[in-house]
């Protein structure tokens, strides 16, 4: 006779997973400020020794914007999963994982923008966190495992296009450093602008009215 014993790893509530989130983002995104440093002695104006960083500055705003984006878009994402299991779990350890490694790879590429290393290394670190992120969702979603049933389908569809489009959109960034690295820094800059300005919500609802999605 089969054990119908519940599993106790299968049904956990979200609320400290949220709290675990919520924790480990505010003190990556509180990090990145570390990486902005005006020289001690100033051989000009403060102004100009302001200026002189504008790298640090750049990256700072940018990957403190990136990690708003993706840190909202997995709050909307928990809001549909009723309750988490053991998967669901690691998978996020994963993702925060990631996370907690954004300020080390943007202090890489303030410093040596000009270096296709810097650049593989922080679009990796980018593309990792998006892959986790659409791997938890197609886990979460797939046969309604962990969301309600009553979500429809096509909030799925739109969670699983934005989680999919970054991790596809930062490799492309990544394959043109190969070519030139301006383009990659570009890139990075404009991919988050992509999740917040509203005009560009149309098209992510058209999307995701494809069946085969």
């Amino acid at each position: 006779m089969a054990d119908k014993t519940p599993n106790p790893l299968s049904n956990f509530s979200t609320f400290r997973l949220e709290t675990l989130e919520d924790g480990v983002f505010a003190i990556a995104m509180t990090l990145l400020v570390l990486n902005l440093k005006v020289p001690a002695k100033l051989d000009n104006s403060l102004l100009k020794a302001i200026l002189q960083i504008w790298p640090d500055l750049i990256t700072f705003f940018g990957s403190f914007i990136l990690l708003g984006v993706f840190w909202f878009g997995h709050r909307a994402a928990l809001h549909f999963v009723k309750h988490a299991d053991h998967i669901f779990h690691w998978l996020e350890l994963i993702l925060l994982m990631f996370v907690s490694i954004v300020p080390f790879s943007a202090s890489l590429i303030s410093k040596y923008y000009n270096e296709q290393a810097a650049i593989i290394i922080y679009g990796t670190n980018l593309i990792a966190i998006g892959i986790t992120l659409t791997i938890q969702w197609y886990y979460a979603s797939y046969n309604y495992r962990l969301i309600d049933s009553q979500v429809p389908k096509t909030v799925i569809n739109f969670a699983k296009i934005r989680s999919i489009f970054a991790p596809v959109a930062y490799s492309i960034a990544v394959l043109l450093s190969f070519i030139d690295l301006k383009i990659s820094l570009i890139l990075f800059t404009i991919i988050p602008v992509l999740y917040i300005l509203p005009i560009f919500l149309p098209w992510w609802r058209w999307m995701a009215k494809i069946p085969f999605i």
